[in-house]
């Protein structure tokens, strides 16, 4: 009999795409119901990594030498594991392992390379036939976080050569492609770290930086995708932020789920008076931090200006 396969119970295309996205989000709801599992630290020696399911496989003898993983194991020096492995228990229990490694190969075998015997890893009872499509899934949203976690570390060691905050960057940014003059050396000092161009930074990435700490953590833990984070920073200080964040995270939305709501949100902040936001950017410098910053003069000048807003809104 022939190897090859007709359409699966003689499904349209279209019916085919929709049971193809069905599988999609019912994968995506099992990843997400594994990270939230929580995460432990397992003794290496524990686990079972000869599964065949593996998508890196056909990249050539040994993916996983020194050389392939310097970048992580760098990172994972430097930072910690930011991500655990996915494991499931061992379906063999008379085996030596306690678990077998479902996906999260590059950082298993970074932990062994550094020497370290134990791995973070999430613990879930994936299913035999789920493990091929949830190590590609894995492995595809892993990339997308490798992006984020790049341009964070961009930002950040720019930050450090500069000696400035990350948050002031885009304004120096700007200031040099506005006016051609480039004092500190930024777009030289950009070509050591990256092939982004100073303009792509600036205008593409400069909203990592906006990124609040639950947003950056939802990502980091896997409950928000980095481009579902990055539309949410379009609202600035407006307050739906927070309440899209949490049904982003409890609806495992998508980009374009995310875009669609924050751009709902936009469209009805259109029709409030220029007051409101001007409120809203205002209401952003009044920390701590920043008041302190200031010299007597200045703080002096912001304090009479409040007692001026404060008089307005006093009961006539």
């Amino acid at each position: 009999m022939s190897g090859r396969r007709g359409r699966p119970g003689g499904l349209s295309l279209h019916d085919q795409q929709i049971r193809a996205q069905a599988s999609n989000d019912e994968l995506n709801q099992v990843v997400k119901a594994a990270y939230a599992s929580g995460v432990h630290e397992i003794p290496l020696s524990e686990i079972d990594i000869t599964g065949d399911w593996n998508p890196r496989g056909s990249l050539g003898n040994d993916p996983y030498g020194e050389a392939d993983l310097a970048g992580l194991m760098a990172a994972i020096q430097e930072y910690g594991q930011l991500q655990p492995v996915l494991l499931r228990p061992h379906p063999d229990r008379t085996g030596p392992y306690r678990y077998q490694l479902v996906a999260g190969w590059r950082r298993y075998h970074s932990r062994r390379l550094l020497g370290d015997t134990v791995v973070l890893a999430s613990v879930y009872s994936f299913r035999d036939d789920q493990l091929d499509a949830l190590s590609t899934l894995e492995n595809t949203q892993r990339e997308e976080l490798d992006q984020f976690e790049v341009v964070r570390g961009v930002f950040r060691t720019l930050a450090a050569q500069l000696n400035v905050e990350m948050d002031a960057l885009p304004g120096l940014m700007s200031r040099v492609l506005k006016t051609g003059e480039d004092p500190h050396d930024l777009q030289d000092k950009l070509k050591v770290l990256t092939s982004a161009s100073l303009s792509t930074f600036n205008t593409k990435y400069a909203r990592v930086l906006r990124l609040r700490p639950a947003e950056i953590r939802a990502v980091y833990g896997r409950t928000v995708a980095p481009t579902v984070a990055l539309e949410l920073v379009r609202l600035g200080e407006r307050p739906e932020r927070a309440t899209l964040l949490q049904q982003a995270v409890d609806g495992a939305w998508s980009t374009r789920t995310a875009k669609d709501r924050v751009n709902e949100v936009l469209k009805g902040a259109q029709e409030r008076p220029e007051v409101y936001d001007a409120a809203l950017r205002v209401t952003r410098h009044l920390k701590p931090a920043r008041l302190n910053a200031l010299t007597t003069a200045q703080q002096a000048h912001v304090h009479d200006l409040l007692r001026q807003l404060e008089e307005a809104f006093a009961p006539s």
